[in-house]
């Protein structure tokens, strides 16, 4: 008997069990293409998803109890995830040996293209330039056709409803994902986020004497990586640090690991802080939470914990506690840290404005419009790469996230990193009952809230 008959449906937890194992040889599978093994055991996994796929029909129309109603809907995510999957595999094979093949043989394009944004120095930076660059139109091509590939997976899967990103974005879910006022809550972030690109430019740009030019780019990434504010930070035991910083949060929800990220530049931190506020939002999820109720395919739960947690270090209240500055320390550090954090926020309501316009990522359009987002400041090919829409949901995930920190100041004081009823209100709203992910949202409304964290008026 097909292991996946219409009988295996009735029992909800054997299909989590089988949702769960399918999961993890899918991740495996997904990275051995993207580090380019000879042998894709994609091929064996996607065999699987056919019968596992057939039968999804019937669990749809399922009439289930109001108990058992999130634990269907979590399968049925993982089942679009895993619908995803297959059919963009052949372009996924294709994107990975474009990539590869645009190397040097010494450097990936994806490693390339990281160490022109991290590099310490500009000698360095400047080195690897010709490697980002390497194989010109065909590396091109290949960064676009990671939105093209969803795109497509999308088409194809839907039969023929409508098409592009914002089609993938409710197959990759299994449900529509549109944030009310998106658009506006875009244009709002736009606005208020507009002078940060032109004051990380003027402030990176050019030399002490003020004449000597760098690479506009370079001066951008500067800029969003806030190498400017080194007031306070750690240099070692981080981990440590951690503890101490968020020691209401370890004593009851103590994060099982915690891979620290590079250290370059202040966002370094803020990053730190993230991964931090991600590893929480796991722990939070009981572990007799069945896995397709724990877990979802885009993470978007721990994904909004990371930005909330991250935004919480760019503020006075943290600075001052957790960094001990105060007087004009405070407010050069903040200044930089705000800067960042709005260049940040830029780039991902670029990405959602030119997911809603429905814009094709190779498109002479679709490029103008990056490179207008960005003042001319970044060359077209940077400014594109840097608004191509992803998954499509991280504005979404900026907005919740925001909107959680601002809750949190409201709910437990400026300090909430700090209070010690800070793990339990946390969890009520990260944990396994809410759901796969957290609810949705006014944009205009959090973006607004993401303005005055970063002091600036909610326009």
């Amino acid at each position: 008997m097909d292991e996946f008959d219409r009988s295996a449906f009735d029992d909800l937890f054997a299909l989590d069990r089988r949702v769960r194992e399918l999961a993890r040889e899918v991740e495996v599978a997904t990275r051995a293409v993207r580090e380019g093994g000879d042998d894709h055991p994609f091929h064996l996994v996607s065999r699987r998803e056919l019968a596992m796929l057939a039968p999804a029909i019937h669990l749809r129309g399922r009439v289930v109890s109001k108990v058992d109603e999130p634990l269907r809907a979590g399968i049925l995510r993982w089942m679009n995830a895993f619908l995803l999957a297959r059919v963009s595999h052949g372009r996924r094979m294709h994107l990975a040996q474009c990539r590869r093949s645009a190397g040097d043989g010494a450097m990936s394009f994806e490693d390339a293209w990281k160490a022109y944004i991290l590099a310490p120095s500009d000698a360095q930076r400047m080195a690897v330039r010709a490697v980002v660059h390497h194989g010109g139109h065909g590396v091109r091509v290949a960064i676009d056709s990671l939105d093209e590939l969803v795109a497509e997976a999308g088409r194809r899967a839907s039969e023929g409803a409508t098409t592009g990103a914002r089609q993938a974005r409710a197959l990759g879910q299994g449900e529509a994902r549109n944030v009310a006022g998106e658009g506006a809550g875009a244009a709002r972030v736009l606005a208020f986020s507009e002078a940060s690109t032109g004051e990380a430019y003027g402030r990176f740009r050019y030399a002490r004497d003020g004449v000597s030019k760098r690479d506009g780019n370079l001066a951008f990434f500067d800029g969003l990586l806030a190498r400017d504010a080194r007031e306070g930070w750690p240099s070692r035991h981080l981990h440590v640090w951690l503890s101490e910083t968020y020691s209401e949060f370890v004593r009851s929800y103590a994060p099982r690991a915690l891979a620290v990220p590079t250290l370059v530049g202040a966002m370094s931190f803020l990053r730190l802080a993230g991964t931090f506020g991600a590893a929480v939002a796991d722990v939070m999820v009981p572990s007799a939470t069945p896995f397709a109720m724990a877990h979802e395919p885009l993470g978007l739960r721990r994904r909004v914990a990371f930005v909330t947690f991250a935004l919480g270090v760019a503020t006075a209240p943290f600075q001052r506690r957790a960094l001990g500055l105060s007087g004009y320390e405070l407010d050069d550090q903040l200044r930089a840290l705000r800067r960042s954090c709005m260049q940040y926020a830029r780039i991902h309501a670029a990405r959602s404005e030119r997911l809603r316009l429905g814009l094709p990522s190779a498109s002479r359009e679709a490029r103008d419009l990056a490179e207008a987002f960005f003042a001319g400041v970044l060359s077209a090919e940077v400014a594109a790469q840097l608004a191509a829409p992803g998954d499509g949901f991280e504005f979404e995930v900026l907005l919740q996230g925001a909107q959680l920190a601002a809750d949190a100041r409201e709910a437990l004081d400026d300090d909430w990193f700090r209070n010690p009823r800070a793990p339990d209100w946390f969890a009520e709203r990260l944990g396994s009952h809410i759901g796969p992910y957290p609810n949705l949202i006014d944009a205009p409304g959090a973006a607004g809230a993401l303005a005055r964290l970063l002091g600036e008026p909610a326009g």
